[in-house]
């Protein structure tokens, strides 16, 4: 006799030989996740450009470091610059050994805790000289609040170089003198 199989509905299956065994009808065993392919391996040029992206990366990290509060206030953004508008006297400058200073201005950090005073000195001499700058913090009342130093180092002779001081902000911070020390 033939056996009546039914894909379909397992308990309609019989068997009518004589065979005491029941009938085996397993499929094989597939699993629900797909296969996958094996990782692909990264070629070289891939790697390259890993590799000079990362280097970019931290090369903007160290400039971004290095552009803190005491960076180079020419390369600060214009966004971040608080310029006030107080009427603050011409600072006194004392000139020594052909040492100029050329320029110098104020501004007040974007969290509003310092004030900047930056500038530029000129070596007017015949040889490289490192400067050290003075500034002098006065209130209202012509009483020092405060003082402080910056050094322009290795100036050589007839070029300029760039000096900046960050002072705690004070509201009693009225105007400042610069001085060239020795």
């Amino acid at each position: 006799m033939d056996t009546n199989k039914n894909f379909n509905n397992s308990a309609s299956q019989t068997r009518t030989t004589g065979s005491s065994q029941p009938p085996s009808y397993q499929q094989p065993y597939q699993s629900p996740i797909p296969p996958q392919a094996p990782p692909k391996k990264m070629s070289a040029n891939s790697k390259g450009c890993l590799i000079a992206a990362i280097i970019v990366i931290v090369l903007i990290v160290i400039v971004a470091i290095m552009m803190g509060p005491s960076g180079n206030p020419s390369l600060v953004a214009p966004s971040e610059l608080t310029v006030t508008a107080k009427s603050t006297p011409t600072p006194t400058v004392t000139q020594k050994s052909n040492i100029e200073i050329l320029s110098d201005s104020t501004r007040i950090s974007p969290s509003g805790d310092y004030r900047y005073i930056v500038g530029e000195v000129k070596n007017n001499g015949t040889a490289e000289k490192s400067v050290k700058i003075i500034a002098t913090i006065y209130d209202k009342n012509e009483k020092v609040i405060d003082t402080d130093t910056a050094y322009a180092n290795k100036v050589p002779a007839g070029e300029t170089r760039p000096f900046e001081f960050m002072i705690v902000y004070s509201d009693q911070y009225d105007h400042y003198k610069l001085q060239i020390g020795n």
